[in-house]
């Protein structure tokens, strides 16, 4: 429990994942070999578990290629690479988190890798100083229950970029995750437009913090959703 809300968190991961509290003591996160059958397993248990008013975060940072067909116009197909080099192909992951049936609930995926732009195909994207834009092409996405939002670092073809970020940065970190959790602190209620335009300027241009061999190239953030946003809301 926190804040009288009730809160799981599950991390599925290749290595151990070390942590320091707000005491300053640390520790080894449990953790779930992220194997394809137990990201499978994982979502659609979480899946089923939905009720009215709930919200599920799926965050991946790791890679995200794209799988290029022989046969054009045929459109390339990107997958996640697990722990032991299986691949979860973008229509399955959106297969699993179809089996969601709470209308009221919300998913929210956040993918801070190379490629991972329009993974799960959501109808409404959100470009910089526009608004929503249906993508009439993207027909699996109207089976989705739940409101389902993606952000994502990438378009399709481009690097993703980490960095030293903070004044007592020891580690690299991605730039959406670092700017999107820098937003989240000052920010209770998100605002769309707002938001967008936020990621834009972090991630569009890279800067300081960047390692010297990804400093001046370009990687341009998406957001999506199965359902179009307007106005303000808490997105966590």
């Amino acid at each position: 429990m926190h804040g009288g809300e009730s809160r799981r968190f599950l991390f599925l991961t290749d290595f151990d994942f070390e942590y320091t509290d707000c005491s300053g003591v640390s520790n080894i996160a449990p953790t779930i070999t992220a194997t394809k059958r137990n990201i499978q397993t994982v979502l659609q248990g979480a899946m089923e578990q939905l009720k009215r008013g709930d919200k599920c975060l799926i965050y991946y940072g790791g890679h995200v290629n794209v799988e290029r067909p022989s046969d054009f116009p045929v459109e390339p197909r990107a997958y996640i690479v697990t722990t032991n080099e299986e691949r979860i192909y973008d229509q399955e992951l959106r297969r699993w988190l179809m089996e969601s049936q709470s209308p009221q609930s919300t998913i929210i995926a956040v993918f801070d890798a190379a490629n991972s732009g329009g993974f799960l195909g959501l109808p409404y994207t959100y470009e910089k100083q526009k608004k929503a834009d249906a993508e009439s092409l993207m027909l699996p996405t109207e089976l989705m229950t739940s409101q389902v939002i993606e952000i994502s670092s990438t378009r399709k073809n481009q690097p993703s970029f980490s960095g030293y970020f903070g004044t007592d940065a020891r580690v690299p970190h991605g730039c959406l995750t670092w700017f999107l959790l820098q937003y989240l602190k000052a920010h209770s209620q998100v605002d769309l437009s707002d938001l967008v335009s936020y990621l834009y300027a972090k991630c569009e241009s890279t800067g300081p913090g960047l390692r010297s061999h990804e400093q001046g190239q370009t990687q341009l953030p998406l957001l999506s959703s199965s359902r179009k946003l307007s106005g303000k809301f808490a997105l966590f």
